[in-house]
């Protein structure tokens, strides 16, 4: 059966009870121990080798009665560039590419770059002349038989001929396009438009911090934590799978209880042999649906699978 454990939702559960653990726990003359239990970015980073540290111990025992194997895996479908991190948007002219990302910290709200070049109109005066290959015009496009030597001299060349310029796409300004009796000119176009996190990728600003969108704005995710661990474990055909739910949930207990364990025993050791005792219990729960087994059936299989999100 194949099994994920996310690093990220482990670790919103872990942040949900210490939080309230933070208002709850008291001394035994009932003043508040900690007041409040906050996680800066250190401190994810810790407890994501908590949870790493978990899993080998899970693959560790498991072992021991069953084939199993740690896989690491991506639990984000994309990840994307945030070239600009700011309190304003930034002139227009810092654009090089359409599809950069602006995210305004101050309004919580992410940018997405539009660059083109579109083509607009030329002007001309009568005097001008043009050029497309070794073809000369003057400035209504009309073929120009025997230009002199000052025209060709001063002639200005087309880049595009003939080719409608609604239908041109250029990547650069001040391109000519000849069509229809009159002369068109890219021109550069930049604005930022609003646009839509996704809650499935992990978002990069410019010094290569990772950051995900969640609870409204981007969040630190340490590093680790866009990946996922695969735990792959081959189960005996008579494997009850209908025990499935059951030790997804056991497997998350653990690895919850573990982390809260390993975290109390430097901050609060009274408080960490409760998640120690709470772990071996879970430890216990999981080798007990490990070998719950059902009547042979020729319908069974031999690998059932779990997905756990």
């Amino acid at each position: 059966m194949n099994i994920t454990l996310d690093f990220g939702s482990l670790y919103d559960i872990v942040a949900r009870s210490l939080s309230i653990i933070g208002k709850r726990a008291n001394d035994k003359d009932g003043n508040n121990i900690f007041g409040n239990i906050t996680l800066g970015s250190a401190e994810k980073k810790i407890v994501c080798d908590f949870f790493a540290n978990a899993f080998t111990e899970i693959c560790g025992t498991l072992g021991r009665f069953l084939t199993s194997e740690i896989r690491t895996s991506s639990s984000f479908s994309d990840t994307a560039q945030i070239d600009f991190w700011s309190n304003q948007t930034p002139s227009t002219n810092v654009i090089t590419r359409d599809g950069q990302l602006l995210y305004r910290y101050d309004q919580l709200k992410l940018y997405r770059s539009n660059l083109s070049y579109p083509f607009g109109s030329h002007t001309t005066s009568p005097t001008d002349v043009f050029k497309y290959d070794d073809t000369y015009y003057d400035n209504t496009l009309t073929q120009i038989t025997e230009p002199t030597e000052e025209q060709m001299a001063v002639a200005l060349t087309l880049d595009y001929f003939g080719e409608d310029p609604e239908t041109i796409t250029v990547e650069s300004a001040g391109l000519l396009a000849g069509y229809d009796g009159a002369v068109y000119e890219s021109a550069r176009q930049a604005s930022f438009s609003e646009t839509t996190p996704s809650a499935d990728t992990i978002y990069y600003n410019p010094s290569g911090v990772a950051y995900r969108w969640q609870y409204g704005a981007m969040q630190v995710t340490p590093g680790g934590m866009e990946d996922s661990i695969e735990l792959v474990v081959t189960s005996p055909d008579n494997w009850n799978s209908a025990q499935q739910l059951a030790l997804r949930q056991s497997l998350y207990n653990y690895c919850v209880c573990y982390a809260l364990y390993s975290w109390f025993t430097v901050t609060a050791p009274h408080i960490s042999q409760k998640y120690m005792l709470d772990a071996q219990r879970q430890i216990t729960t999981i080798l007990q649906l490990i070998h719950d087994k059902v009547e042979p059936s020729s319908d069974a299989s031999l690998i059932a699978t779990v997905s756990v999100s």
